[in-house]
């Protein structure tokens, strides 16, 4: 079981994987700038291999980045859920600080704390009327 912090090495990890997929979009955009520049040249102008390798070069960037972010979601999905877990988990052990005032306020007025309390009032009162 995990404890309730992300180790570190996770943390790394998952920092070097979006910064690799930021990467390698910045190098799939340099190769299409340096595409778009070779068609200013008399030779290149107009052939339609460029076209052809611009359109091949967006298709493999699309391609890695969705297989990547697929693998990234489901990961980021799995974090989700199990923070949420965590999160609701030490909120029931600490308490909604509106539920410690309604139970001071309860107090206050001599109401029993807890639904079992109110069950015992209830048959104290009973006991009392007979």
């Amino acid at each position: 079981m995990r404890t309730m912090a992300t180790p570190k090495k996770d943390v790394l990890q998952m920092l070097s994987i979006y910064e690799s997929l930021y990467a390698l979009n910045g190098r799939f955009e340099s190769v299409l700038r340096e595409l778009k520049l070779l068609q200013q040249f008399d030779s290149f102008r107009g052939k339609p291999f460029i076209k052809h390798c611009q359109l091949a070069v967006e298709e493999t960037r699309a391609w890695v980045s969705f297989e990547m972010l697929d693998i990234l979601q489901s990961h980021e999905e799995s974090e989700w859920a199990r923070f949420g877990r965590l999160r609701s988990a030490w909120e029931r052990k600490l308490g909604d600080a509106g539920d410690v005032l309604i139970g001071a306020e309860r107090l206050k007025r001599g109401f029993p704390q807890k639904a079992d309390g109110i069950k015992r009032a209830k048959g104290r009162q009973s006991r009392r009327a007979t």
